[in-house]
């Protein structure tokens, strides 16, 4: 028996997961104020749901971890079950950089203990399998693997920018099979500012272990062939995270979220759209999951 919704009725229960989702306009400006705020007061004020009571007795940032992922596993794993195609490969494409992540991080932690780039490669290729393949069928995600065994003695930021390509474009190959039911560009644009956002994210971070690597945002936003006009909007907002990180660099989520924040919510303005409504879903997810992390580790470095 098929459990998928109908495409209206995925709308409406995509339309009710927003509407019970964490303000994070609010949650940026208390941050920004300088206001104390971690998740119990965030509990207390409403701001967040009762669910996230866990997180107050983390004792550590694996546990935090473990929290987290499994508060958004469950919600991932309900989208995979009611969504009708093809926006349910739209989600299950999309929520691979929660494991990108996770590896990407895994990444710079080696990177930082001045391991070689010969020994990182060779273990990241098993981590990878064990985050990724683990929930998919073997051979699903080899060329995210290809990335990792090309050569183990490119750049540790070529492998990275490698990782961002393959999801690009698996996410935007989904998107185009949405786009034969309704149109996609609006969710297309957004989709191309938040991998922008993300990419110069982590080369922000490998530039700040002190790393010299010359790799423009521009040079990239062109290889995943994101428009011009989109460029241009990503290199402004980046160029002001970056005047912001100088200044303080613990708060380079913050920025980040910010920076994205405006233009995600156009996406609510179109009102009959549904592949609008679940991508500002899945990007204010991914976010929202950061926060709270964010938010439970208190003010931790570099994340």
């Amino acid at each position: 028996m098929s459990l998928k919704l109908t495409k209206e009725g995925a709308y409406g229960y995509i339309s009710v997961l927003i509407s019970k989702s964490p303000n994070l306009a609010l949650l940026l400006d208390i941050i920004e104020s300088s206001e104390p705020i971690d998740v119990q007061t965030a509990i207390s004020r409403g701001i967040l749901g009762s669910e996230y009571s866990l997180l107050i007795q983390a004792k550590s940032i694996d546990s935090i971890d473990e929290i987290v992922y499994n508060s958004y596993k469950h919600l991932i794993e309900d989208l995979l079950k009611f969504m009708p195609k093809p926006y349910n490969y739209f989600v299950d494409h999309f929520v691979e950089i929660f494991d990108l992540d996770k590896v990407i991080s895994m990444i710079f932690m080696m990177e930082k203990q001045k391991l070689k780039v010969k020994y990182i490669v060779s273990q990241i290729g098993p981590l990878m399998e064990y985050i990724v393949y683990s929930k998919r069928a073997s051979g699903a995600l080899s060329s995210y693997t290809n990335c990792l065994s090309i050569s183990k003695e490119r750049p540790i930021l070529d492998v990275i920018k490698c990782l961002m390509k393959v999801y690009v474009d698996r996410v935007v190959n989904t998107l185009y099979l949405v786009s034969e039911l309704e149109p996609i560009e609006n969710s297309l644009k957004i989709f191309y500012l938040f991998s922008l956002l993300r990419f110069y994210r982590y080369v922000l971070n490998y530039k700040m272990l002190r790393i010299t690597y010359n790799i423009e945002l521009k040079d990239f936003a062109k290889e995943i062939g994101v428009p011009i006009s989109i460029i241009s909007l990503a290199i402004e907002k980046t160029d002001k995270i970056y005047e912001y990180i100088k200044k303080d660099r613990s708060y380079a989520l913050i920025y980040e979220l910010k920076s994205i924040y405006e233009q995600l919510k156009l996406l609510l303005y179109s009102p009959y759209s549904f592949i609008d409504r679940l991508t500002y879903l899945l990007i204010h997810k991914f976010y929202e999951s950061m926060l709270i992390r964010y938010l439970t580790m208190h003010r931790y470095a570099w994340r």
